[in-house]
């Protein structure tokens, strides 16, 4: 039996405010634990035009990683 962990998806708009967010349990399906998929159906079509920032983070246990996208609404 794996451990599971977390995968969030964030957004935040250019007064760092959060527009969106989606957190979701994940188990690993191997011992390897080195990939994971993870979608995330993002909301553009309800974020005003503007700079955002779409943030995924991965947590099990004691690890985690982080990446940021820079994105813009037109």
């Amino acid at each position: 039996m794996f451990t599971p962990g977390f995968a969030t998806a964030e957004i935040v708009d250019s007064t760092d405010t959060r527009v969106y967010r989606q957190e979701q349990r994940v188990v690993p399906t191997t011992d390897e634990h080195r990939a994971l998929d993870f979608s995330v159906n993002v909301p553009v079509d309800r974020l005003a035009p503007g700079a955002y920032v779409l943030t995924f983070e991965v947590r099990h246990g004691n690890d985690s990683a982080r990446r940021d996208i820079r994105f813009e609404v037109r």
